[in-house]
C-alpha cells in the first residue's frame, strides 16, 4: 500500500493530491453556478447589463491591475464605481427599461462622470489611506511615548534614579567590563 493512502487511513483525511483536486472542484462548481445564475440575469435585464458594463469599465482595470490577496483595491474601486453608474441605471428605468433606453442614457455626459468620478474616488482612497493610517498611528504611537516618557520622568523624581533601573544596568555593565 502506499505511504500516502496509509496516512490517510491512519488520520481520516484524503490524501494531499485528493483534497487539492476537491478544493479545486469546488471552485469550479462554484464558478458554474455563478454562470449559471448570472447569465440569464444578464439577458433578461440586458439594458441594465448594458449600462453598467459601460460605466463599470473603472472597475475592470483596477481588477486587471489589482494582484493583492484580497483584492482590496477592486472592491474600493467597484463599490464606488458601483454606486456612481447608479444613477444611470435608475434613469434607464425611468425612461422604460428598453434598448432604445440605453443609447439615450449613455448620451447624457453627466452619468459618465457619476460613474467615473466615482470610481476615482475610490483609486484615491485606497492610494491615500495608507499614507494617512501610517501618520495617524505614528502620531498616537509619539504621543503615547512622550507621556511615558513624562510618567517615568515624575517617578524618578518622586522615588530616585534607583526606580527607573539604569543604575543596575550600568552597576551590571560595569561588573561584565571588570
Amino acid at each position: 500500500m502506499n505511504a500516502r493512502k496509509t496516512a490517510a487511513k491512519k488520520t481520516g483525511r484524503p490524501p494531499a493530491g485528493k483534497a487539492k483536486n476537491a478544493a479545486g472542484s469546488q471552485k469550479l462548481w462554484g464558478r458554474m453556478a455563478w454562470g449559471v445564475f448570472l447569465l440569464p440575469a444578464a439577458a433578461v435585464l440586458l439594458p441594465t447589463t448594458l449600462i453598467l458594463g459601460v460605466t463599470m469599465l473603472p472597475t475592470l482595470a483596477a481588477y486587471v491591475v489589482d494582484r493583492t490577496q484580497g483584492k482590496a483595491l477592486t472592491i474600493t474601486v467597484g463599490l464606488l464605481n458601483f454606486t456612481g453608474s447608479l444613477p444611470a441605471v435608475l434613469a434607464l428605468w425611468d425612461v422604460g427599461h428598453r434598448i432604445g433606453g440605453v443609447s439615450r442614457v449613455l448620451g447624457e455626459p453627466l452619468f459618465w462622470m457619476g460613474a467615473y468620478m466615482a470610481a476615482g474616488v475610490g483609486w484615491t482612497i485606497y492610494l491615500a489611506l495608507p499614507a494617512m493610517l501610517k501618520r495617524y498611528y505614528t502620531n498616537t504611537t509619539d504621543a503615547r511615548m512622550r507621556k511615558l516618557e513624562d510618567r517615568q520622568a515624575a517617578l524618578r523624581e518622586e522615588w530616585g534614579q534607583e526606580v527607573s533601573g539604569e543604575s543596575a544596568k550600568g552597576a551590571a555593565t560595569a561588573a561584565e567590563k571588570g
